[in-house]
């Protein structure tokens, strides 16, 4: 038997700075990549990703409702239609960085009010 230890990671210029993603990744089996809604950049999603792949842990999307302003913490007044495309945006730019890495995509976990 196993069990999936998991983060969110990638929303906090700072936890990338100092070394705690990459400290908290010897203690995770799994991590939730912020891939632009919420939180988190092209940039960011890379550097996670190249550390994630080293450490062998694996990497799923942590998409959002497009607003940074909030965090993706509230649930946004948007059109059905236009949030779909948004977290599949989210979704296919993580999965580009990945194939840029040479790494798949283990899992989606939806951020906050998603």
């Amino acid at each position: 038997m196993s069990i999936d230890i998991n983060s969110d990671m990638g929303e906090l210029n700072h936890l990338l700075a100092d070394g705690t993603y990459e400290k908290l990744m010897d203690h995770v089996t799994s991590i939730n990549v912020a891939c632009g809604g919420h939180a988190g950049n092209m940039n960011m999603m890379r550097k996670i990703i190249q550390i994630a792949k080293n450490k062998n842990v694996k990497i799923g999307a942590h998409p959002s409702y497009p607003d940074r302003k909030n965090f993706g913490r509230y649930d946004l007044d948007i059109n059905q239609k236009e949030l779909s495309k948004s977290i599949a945006n989210q979704i296919n730019d993580l999965i580009k960085v990945a194939n840029i890495e040479k790494i798949k995509i283990n899992h989606v976990k939806p951020h906050g009010a998603l």
